[in-house]
């Protein structure tokens, strides 16, 4: 028969510290309000395994995209519900160019919350080629500037005729920003090609940074940057390409 004798201090602590996890998540679980579906799911993974599923839990149970970046969002949203309240939206029909995208034009209403506004064109382009080749005239007719965001941008193939456009539009004059997932671009942000870019006076930077190796840069490794964006002479009429 064992004994109190038979417990290490290591036994008990660690038993402590899983008892600890155990009841911290549940309580975290409960008061962050997750669905009932998920807040059972984290219960059971980490009552049955409790360093694992605390990683897991500090990796992909929560959002923790930092106060700087809430009140950035906050102040984007606010002037997101601005630009919705101007009186700019067609009145009656939607004019010929665009009435056959009107499907496709309420989803994106739906989803942005923004209107259409009076003065847009809509263009789609089914094929690769005729895309590469819309966006590469664009940046040859740009002015002023060229804000892009993308999830994936790697060395190679088409991209390299971007770059080379981008770089002429910089020689320009043109003022060019980049805005690049810090995961999905990890290599091309590493890379050669990408030094040349900034070196030609690009504005180039990383979305959410990963940064598991630092307590209070912990990031989610599902919380990514999947815009897909290039916009042309913002301050003008915009071409915008997606």
């Amino acid at each position: 028969m064992l004994g109190f004798d038979s417990f290490s201090p290591w036994g008990v602590a660690a038993a402590l510290l899983q008892l600890s996890i155990i009841v911290g998540v549940i309580l975290r679980v409960m008061l962050t309000r997750h669905p009932p579906g998920s807040s059972f799911a984290w219960i059971l993974i980490t009552t049955v395994l409790p360093y694992l599923g605390f990683i897991l839990y500090l990796l992909f149970g929560e959002r923790p995209i930092g106060q700087i970046r809430a009140r950035r969002f906050r102040l984007v949203l606010s002037q997101w519900q601005i630009l919705s309240r101007h009186k700019l939206t067609p009145t009656g029909p939607l004019p010929p160019q665009i009435a056959p995208h009107r499907t496709l034009i309420h989803l994106a209403v739906r989803m942005a919350h923004l209107p259409v506004t009076s003065g847009s064109r809509l263009k789609l382009l089914s094929e690769t080629s005729d895309m590469f080749e819309s966006i590469l005239a664009d940046l040859d007719e740009a002015t002023k500037s060229v804000d892009m965001e993308f999830y994936i941008w790697s060395a190679g193939g088409q991209a390299d005729r971007v770059a080379e456009a981008l770089v002429r539009a910089r020689s320009r004059g043109v003022r060019i920003r980049i805005l690049l997932d810090d995961f999905g671009s990890r290599t091309f942000l590493k890379s050669p090609a990408c030094r040349r870019l900034a070196d030609a006076g690009i504005d180039i930077a990383s979305a959410m940074p990963m940064k598991f190796l630092r307590i209070f840069g912990l990031q989610r490794g599902d919380l990514r940057l999947h815009r897909k964006t290039i916009i042309i002479d913002a301050s003008d009429t915009p071409a915008v390409s997606t």
